[in-house]
């Protein structure tokens, strides 16, 4: 009897449980239809506001996505603040029950939010670090790759590259697995060009932001599309490559013209255009863009780029000579807040410029001597950081680096000598300096020998064996061949295969196959005399020089790489296998015309080793007459 009494009331709340679930679902269905209905964002916020009293009756998680949605809509009214603190809400009540898109999605947003009011990412990255925590515990692909996106943009100095790098390799792995369309991919991109941008790679991070622009353009995402015409102006200007930078300036202007609903692209525009004028010298055409572009600041919220807008004009005017006006743009510049440790270049040379417009010479020499002091830290932690190793495919262009310091000294000293009251301190700042100067260029010259070494080597090496590359080797067979030629001396060439290589890749797979051609390289080097030469010409296949070699001597270094590979037991991985080799060999004649042609007979040879079973020798019949 109380069995039945129980089942009874268990019955009775579980409708009305289901009840409440169903009114509550009722609710937000008919809360996201009226949203939908109303197409002012001003009335849609009123709306929101007018039932929230109601909502304190909703279950939690309505109640989350509903502070999540209030948010968002104060977000596109521009209360920043109050939008804030709608997401906290949402934050708050939705991590009291189980993970869900929802809190991750007001993670992130509220994480944006901050990035706009601060700038500063120890500000706003928390908030990126908790929603890609949650996002890994929820069932959701497309949510969990936005997540590690975002996060990465968290990591923007070069000690972090490695990790930035790490977050969007999965992002875009999750992103091709899941077949994922240009929207996303396009965000994945962006974050990628912008890692390699804060590294000093510029050719990667244009090529990276065009990509980006171009799976946004698939889906017409306006937006997302000018965000990073402005990025790939940055990148076109620091490459100076001007045409493309006018190009995409050109882009700007008509995507503002075409989208008068997006208030802040004309802005951008004009600052964009004066960024580019100013960086060819067009010091007048720079000012006029860059008042333009204020007169329009009203209509963006992005205080970080209005600051930006001063900065380039105290920077403009000090280039014109109007030192008034430029101690009036750097206070304007300072009253904007900088971010302290975000904008310390900018920093250093505002500053420069205050003090020598309040004719404080020595203060704005140090502060300079502080920017060329972390303009060179900068520079070395590029060089000596692992991620060279991983990125970097050119010189560091230091000519232009050394160019831009020298101009910008020039520039102060020409302001200087203007001024005849200080003529004998300025005098002596100039030694100082021309000091400082000699100090500074031999450590980039130091640091400009070091980089050349490191990529001449890796430009003559092999990316897999590190033995000689296809170009390198054939170079050195050029040279050995002309000089054994002319001195009537022996050279013998070698061109050994793996055989059967093929099977290898299809019953073990590609890395397995690497592996066997990275054992084989070692093997034969161990087996070679100190003066051979070996390089790796393609795939599996190899060449030996062997400089005063007769084709006994030869015969016998072949006979011992081919006897050490075929006698080895090799162990990758969990495989275990055996393989052989075939090896070719001719050997200089009187008439042999090229090295390119000894490699040839050689070839030849090759060809009949495999012909007569593999894992065999055999000699070219001219070398073997010789």
């Amino acid at each position: 009897m109380v069995l039945l009494v129980l089942r009874f009331l268990f019955l009775i709340a579980f409708i009305a449980f289901n009840r409440l679930s169903l009114a509550a679902e009722s609710d937000v269905n008919r809360f996201n239809q009226t949203l939908e209905s109303i197409k002012s964002v001003q009335e849609q916020l009123q709306y929101a506001q007018s039932i929230e009293s109601s909502v304190e009756h909703w279950p939690a998680e309505p109640q989350g996505m509903f502070y999540h949605t209030k948010g968002l809509l104060l977000e596109n009214n521009k209360q920043i603040d109050a939008s804030i603190q709608a997401h906290t809400k949402a934050i708050t009540i939705l991590s009291a029950i189980a993970p869900s898109v929802t809190l991750v999605e007001a993670y992130q947003d509220r994480s944006y939010m901050i990035y706009l009011q601060t700038f500063d990412p120890k500000a706003y990255c928390p908030d990126r670090e908790k929603g890609l925590s949650v996002a890994r515990q929820v069932n959701d692909a497309k949510v969990l790759a936005t997540a590690l996106v975002h996060r990465s943009f968290c990591f923007s100095t070069p000690n972090t590259f490695i990790t930035a790098k790490k977050l969007l390799t999965e992002a875009l792995a999750i992103s091709e697995r899941e077949h994922f369309g240009g929207g996303l991919q396009g965000i994945i991109y962006n974050a990628t060009g912008n890692a390699y941008r804060n590294i000093g790679l510029h050719k990667q991070a244009l090529d990276y932001y065009q990509t980006a622009y171009q799976s946004w353009s698939k889906v017409n995402s306006w937006n997302s599309m000018f965000n990073m015409l402005h990025n790939m102006i940055s990148e076109a200007i620091a490459l100076k490559l001007w045409s493309k930078t006018q190009q995409f300036v050109e882009q700007s202007f008509a995507m503002a013209d075409n989208h008068p609903n997006f208030k802040d692209f004309r802005f951008f525009a004009h600052l964009n255009d004066g960024r580019n004028q100013y960086s060819q010298h067009q010091y007048l055409a720079a000012k006029k863009a860059l008042l333009q572009a204020l007169a329009l600041k009203t209509t963006t919220k992005e205080q970080h780029f209005i600051r930006y807008s001063y900065y380039f004009l105290a920077l403009t005017e000090f280039r014109l000579g109007n030192l008034e006006a430029m101690t009036t743009y750097a206070q304007w510049y300072l009253q904007g807040k900088p971010d302290q440790e975000k904008e310390r270049r900018q920093l250093l040379e505002i500053n420069a410029l205050t003090a020598l417009g309040q004719k404080d010479y020595q203060l704005a020499f140090e502060t300079m001597f502080d920017r060329v002091a972390l303009e060179t830290e900068k520079m070395s932690e590029i060089i000596q950081n692992d991620y060279i190793q991983q990125a970097f495919e050119h010189d560091l262009n230091l000519i232009d680096y050394e160019k831009k310091l020298l101009e910008q000294e020039l520039a102060i000293n020409k302001l200087h000598l203007q001024q005849q009251a200080d003529q004998d301190k300025i005098k002596q700042l100039s030694i100082i300096l021309a000091v400082s100067l000699l100090v500074l260029l031999s450590g980039l010259l130091v640091f400009m020998y070091r980089s050349r070494a490191y990529f001449k080597k890796r430009a003559h090496s092999d990316g897999l064996t590190g033995i000689a590359n296809r170009r390198y080797i054939l170079e050195q067979g050029d040279r050995q061949f002309e000089k054994h030629s002319q001195q009537e001396r022996c050279l013998s060439v070698l061109v050994l295969d793996i055989d059967h290589f093929k099977s290898i890749n299809d019953n073990y797979g590609h890395a397995i196959g690497d592996q066997a051609i990275k054992a084989t390289t070692k093997l034969a080097q161990h087996r070679l005399r100190a003066q051979d030469m070996i390089g790796r010409i393609g795939g599996e296949e190899f060449i030996v020089i062997l400089p005063d070699a007769d084709v006994a001597v030869a015969s016998d270094v072949a006979e011992r790489i081919r006897y050490t590979i075929a006698n080895h037991c090799f162990k990758f991985d969990d495989c275990q296998l055996q393989f052989t080799i075939s090896i070719g060999i001719a050997t200089l004649a009187a008439g042999s015309a090229s090295f390119t042609s000894l490699m040839n007979l050689a070839d030849i040879a090759l060809y009949q080793a495999k012909k007569d079973g593999r894992n065999c020798v055999r000699i070219h019949k001219e070398a073997g007459s010789q």
